[in-house]
């Protein structure tokens, strides 16, 4: 990611919105991991880039697909700044208003720091038959 895109005239003082939708078409071909690259650095490094430009606050678009709540961030580096995550379809909503005018938004974020712990996901390809498939649609 190019962080000298960031202009500090225009950073200084906001809230930073990073809108980078995931690319569906790619996971939808098979590489998803490919597509989550795009969007890998922006919760790792964007809220640090931001806060050394002078802004108030970040705000990334959901790493994964929509329609996944909560937001989906994998992990974050400490920018001294407050920052989250957005479902994408409140990030679209975020990007839209903004492209007709100042958006004024009060922020209020409740994370906190839990001890460590062993988390699982499940996943499953359950392949059904033709017939199945067909009663579906």
């Amino acid at each position: 990611m190019n962080w000298r895109l960031l202009d500090a005239g225009k950073v200084a003082g906001k809230i930073v919105l990073f809108n980078f939708p995931f690319d569906t078409r790619k996971a939808d071909a098979g590489h998803a991991l490919d597509a989550l690259q795009r969007g890998r650095d922006l919760p790792q490094c964007g809220a640090k880039a931001a806060a050394d430009l002078g802004a108030v606050a970040s705000l990334i678009r959901s790493v994964g697909g929509a329609g996944i709540s909560p937001p989906h961030t994998g992990y974050s580096v400490p920018a001294g700044i407050p920052a989250g995550a957005l479902a994408a379809e409140d990030a679209s909503l975020i990007a839209d208003l903004s492209a007709q005018g100042t958006v004024r938004m009060h922020l209020t974020l409740i994370s906190q720091d839990l001890p460590e712990t062993t988390g699982y996901n499940v996943v499953a390809d359950m392949k059904g038959s033709e017939a199945s498939r067909a009663r579906s649609l």
